[in-house]
C-alpha cells in the first residue's frame, strides 16, 4: 500500500513541477511553437507553389505533345511548320518526338 501512496505523491510532485515550469516558460514555449508553425506554413506554401508550377508546366508540355501528334498525323504540314506553330523550334525533345512519329508513319505506309 505504501508504494501506491509513494506513486501518488510522486505524480502530484511531478505535476506541480511541470505546472510551475510551464507557467515560467509559457511565453518562450508559445513563441517557439509559433516560430515552428510559421516555418512549417512557409515550407508548405513554397512546396505547394513549386508543385503547382511543375504541374502546370507538365500540363503545358503534355498539351503541346498531343497537339504535335495531331498536327503530324492529321495534317500535311512540314515538320518545321509544326514546330513553329508549337513555338518549339530547335528543341531536341520535340524534334525527336516528331521524328519518331514520321518513322512510324513510314513503317505503316
Amino acid at each position: 500500500m505504501g508504494s501506491n501512496i509513494d506513486d501518488l505523491m510522486y505524480s502530484i510532485i511531478l505535476k506541480r513541477a511541470y505546472d510551475k515550469y510551464s507557467k515560467k516558460y509559457s511565453d518562450v514555449n508559445n513563441q517557439l511553437i509559433m516560430n515552428l508553425q510559421n516555418q512549417l506554413k512557409e515550407s508548405f506554401l513554397v512546396g505547394y507553389s513549386e508543385g503547382h508550377q511543375n504541374g502546370f508546366q507538365d500540363g503545358i508540355v503534355e498539351a503541346k505533345l498531343n497537339t504535335l501528334v495531331k498536327l503530324a498525323v492529321h495534317t500535311d504540314l512540314a515538320d518545321q511548320v509544326i514546330l513553329k506553330v508549337l513555338e518549339k523550334e530547335g528543341e531536341v525533345n520535340y524534334i525527336d518526338a516528331l521524328n519518331q512519329i514520321r518513322k512510324k508513319q513510314n513503317e505503316q505506309a
